[in-house]
């Protein structure tokens, strides 16, 4: 038997632990063993570790009572219904290894580790860079207590190196991000983009989506690029873009962010704009930002808009609906 972390109460009780005993790979929640055998891609008896490093992301879901297993490009999921509407508080204590006589700790080094308090899905965990900060654990927290002893220096910390990485201007979805779009706070960007150069359009809006998709990354606040929209005439902005093509072409760029703000830090609409504004220098040569709009979006009114297409009054998001005369088709209301 080994532990490779636990986090535990005041009262030194467990509350969340992952580990091998005689009956196989578990993560431990509250009073609840989930076994995870069955998602992991190893034969019986087999260790999942060896002597290199393996990413090994674990995602429990307290809604569907499922724990998402990703590790060597495989990801598998296992039922776990007795830890359904369990919640993990905060202010405990977190341990790398055990600290128990009768459980060793894992055989190994641990490196990178990192917790967050949303879900992910397969997607986004199969392309998790090294640089991903976790927003409630992060390996360069200097919380961290670790005795000179244990640690240990290493110039080859590849940390995945079998990723394949996700394109600079590939964004994630809320299908992606899991239950973060339902508990988190929605802004929509409206940016003005001056194409100085007149650069194609479509290299416009590549460049210009892996501009703003790259300059929420790394930031003290978890924000993800959601959707993005290109127009040429959309209500206000619509005059001025039309008024300035022949002088000076114009492309605005609707977007849609979600903020993580379970940790109950701030977030105003001018730290955003601030943020894009003080980014302006990264976008592509000939390209400048003319205008910068940040609005807090509330819930998503009812409406029917055009005729026999009925939007749900939902939180802000993107909502599809079936074309009604082209089967296979369909259409969307971003909000």
């Amino acid at each position: 038997d080994w532990t490779a972390f636990s986090y535990s109460n005041a009262s030194f009780t467990q509350l969340l632990s992952f580990g091998k005993a005689k009956s196989g790979y578990f993560l431990s929640i509250s009073d609840s063993k989930c076994l995870l055998n069955n998602a992991l891609p190893v034969k019986e008896k087999e260790d999942i570790f060896a002597e290199s490093f393996e990413q090994l992301c674990l995602v429990w879901n307290n809604s569907l009572g499922s724990i998402g297993v990703n590790f060597k490009r495989n990801y598998e999921t296992v039922p776990c219904d007795s830890t359904i509407s369990k919640v993990i508080p905060g202010n405990g204590k977190l341990l790398l290894g055990s600290n128990q006589n009768e459980i060793v700790s894992l055989k190994g080094d641990i490196y990178n580790f990192r917790l967050w308090n949303f879900t992910m899905n397969a997607k986004i965990l199969s392309n998790l860079s090294c640089n991903v900060k976790g927003n409630v654990v992060d390996w360069q927290n200097d919380f961290w207590n670790i005795p000179n002893l244990a640690l240990k220096a290493e110039s080859n910390l590849s940390c995945g190196s079998y990723l394949i990485p996700l394109p600079a201007a590939e964004l994630a979805s809320c299908a992606d991000l899991g239950t973060l779009c339902q508990d988190g706070i929605i802004y929509r960007i409206s940016v003005v983009i001056q194409n100085i150069l007149r650069h194609p359009e479509v290299k416009v809006q590549s460049k210009v989506a892996e501009w703003l998709n790259s300059t929420f990354q790394n930031w003290n606040y978890t924000v993800y690029v959601v959707n993005i929209s290109f127009h040429l005439s959309a209500g206000e902005d619509k005059i001025k873009v039309k008024r300035s093509l022949e002088d000076e072409p114009r492309l605005v760029l609707w977007a849609l962010l979600v903020y993580n703000a379970t940790n109950n830090t701030n977030l105003e609409g001018k730290i955003i704009q601030q943020k894009l504004l003080k980014n302006n220098e990264s976008l592509d040569e000939g390209l400048r930002l003319h205008t910068v709009n940040v609005r807090q979006l509330s819930h998503c009114l009812a409406m029917e808009e055009p005729k026999g297409y009925y939007w749900p009054s939902i939180q802000p998001s993107e909502y599809v609906l079936p074309c009604l005369d082209k089967p296979g088709f369909s259409a969307s209301r971003t909000w």
